[in-house]
């Protein structure tokens, strides 16, 4: 217990104590007040990760610090804190709420499932589950590696059990382990094929928007990212088929077994189909302003919102919504959301202040690649070790106002970041990591070798392809 109460207060004081030595260090040329700003970035930053009171509460230290230094009025540090970004963040849990809510997931993880072509293949099996949890995570992020999981994990229990009916020996373990890598890499490859894939990405495009006047519509992310997630779910299946074979070529059953458990869900829902339609809503109205110019106020933020809005309205039966007051005011991720709201206002302070605009100037005659190649660096480390959300937050908000004065499009360091934000070497790294290994097939080691793999594959793809393809197919919009 005293171990547990020095690390607290270890944790508590880091965040005002880095503050105090930051603003004592000379930093010649920056305004005194920007200054002051980057000081309370670094408490932010240490208390993002190292987590001594939650991220909301950690949201009031910027109002608290800036009216009492007297730099600026309540209401002026309120006005920062105004961003889309809160109601984009509300509206995606609000739909994976939904989603998760009335089994939409379940359904349609079997359905894809039980197409034939993966009939009597433990590798088509295997491919089809990477698909599957890629296409569930672009939509609703780690909660579908949620869904997929307890899936995977009851049909390979019952496989093998029917293995050794017929006194066929199979290893559990090295199975579940083939089965959970696949959840797990698709899911972070499906991660960067949309805006909605992770919270990451929404927070790097606001901050993008905020911080260079430039923005990605949904399909200009959605066709350069389902490029790049293509490439590393190929890549994902080479590295599971190279290093953890299952073991057995043929799994007897497993077709009837997702069969089974579909039919078990019995017919589709009222419930179900309402979500379905939202979801459909969502999409159409998504890709929509890039055709028909009169709905250009159709931005991901105004859309996500109307989506949630239109979740509490509809009916799941004849005496409720699909989602309820409860499921909004306990379900919501309130921590993520109040923390990006944050990162983005503390972006606006750091800019008004002055720092951006030092930071520029210092860092303009480096090399551009090298620049980034550190922020690479520091974001895995930060994401496997503590926050891919604080580190995203903290990466692009130095980033962006650097990357178009040193050669590189800030368009394309609002993809590269947040797309190694997802860490995938730690069960300590973030919700999707911890999911797939609370499948209890996934050991620590296997976990670490082949996420230390396929995180340098991230690395080398991401930043190779969208260095290229966003300013190749101008996959970004000046606001």
């Amino acid at each position: 217990m005293l171990k547990k109460s020095y690390k607290f207060w270890i944790n508590l004081l880091s965040g005002p104590l880095v503050c105090l030595l930051v603003y004592l260090i000379p930093i010649p040329g920056m305004d005194p007040n920007g200054h002051i700003t980057v000081a309370l970035f670094a408490w932010l930053i240490f208390w993002w990760m190292l987590k001594p009171v939650p991220w909301v509460i950690t949201s009031f230290v910027p109002i608290l610090f800036f009216t009492a230094t007297g730099l600026l009025s309540i209401k002026e540090i309120a006005s920062f804190y105004g961003n889309p970004i809160f109601q984009l963040l509300m509206g995606v849990f609000l739909l994976s709420i939904a989603i998760e809510k009335h089994g939409i997931g379940e359904r349609l993880t079997l359905s894809i499932l039980t197409v034939k072509w993966i009939k009597g293949s433990v590798i088509r099996t295997m491919f089809m589950f990477m698909v599957v949890s890629a296409i569930l995570a672009s939509i609703i992020s780690a909660s579908g590696l949620a869904v997929l999981i307890p899936i995977g994990t009851a049909t390979i229990t019952n496989l093998v059990k029917k293995y050794e009916e017929k006194g066929i020996e199979v290893s559990p373990a090295r199975l579940g382990t083939t089965f959970t890598l696949a959840a797990l890499y698709g899911a972070e490859a499906g991660c960067v094929m949309t805006p909605l894939g992770a919270p990451h990405n929404m927070i790097s495009l606001s901050l993008l928007e905020n911080t260079t006047r430039i923005t990605i519509t949904f399909t200009q992310w959605m066709f350069t990212g389902v490029i790049i997630g293509i490439i590393l779910l190929l890549l994902g299946y080479w590295v599971i088929k190279w290093l953890f074979k299952p073991g057995v070529e043929n799994l007897p059953g497993e077709f009837e077994e997702f069969k089974n458990q579909l039919k078990a869900l019995g017919p589709i829902s009222k419930s179900e189909k309402m979500v379905i339609i939202a979801i459909v809503v969502m999409a159409v109205m998504l890709i929509l302003p890039s055709f028909v110019s009169s709905f250009k106020f159709m931005d991901i933020y105004w859309v996500v919102t109307f989506i949630g809005l239109l979740l509490c309205m509809l009916p799941a039966n004849e005496s409720e919504p699909l989602l309820s007051i409860k499921d909004v005011s306990t379900k919501i991720n309130w921590e993520i959301t109040f923390m990006a709201t944050t990162g983005v206002a503390m972006s606006g302070l750091l800019s008004k202040f002055g720092a951006i605009d030092y930071l520029s100037t210092q860092l303009a005659a480096l090399n551009g690649v090298t620049t980034l190649i550190v922020a690479v660096l520091f974001t895995i480390i930060l994401t496997n070790f503590v926050s891919g959300t604080a580190a995203t937050t903290a990466m692009v908000t130095i980033l962006f106002p650097i990357m178009g004065n040193i050669g590189i499009h800030p368009a394309a360091v609002a993809r590269i970041i947040p797309a190694l934000g997802v860490g995938m070497i730690f069960p300590w790294a973030g919700a999707t990591a911890a999911t797939a290994f609370s499948s209890s097939f996934l050991s620590i080691k296997d976990m670490i070798r082949g996420g230390l793999i396929m995180t340098a594959i991230f690395v080398v793809v991401c930043m190779v392809g969208y260095i290229f393809f966003v300013p190749f197919f101008g996959a970004y919009k000046i606001l």
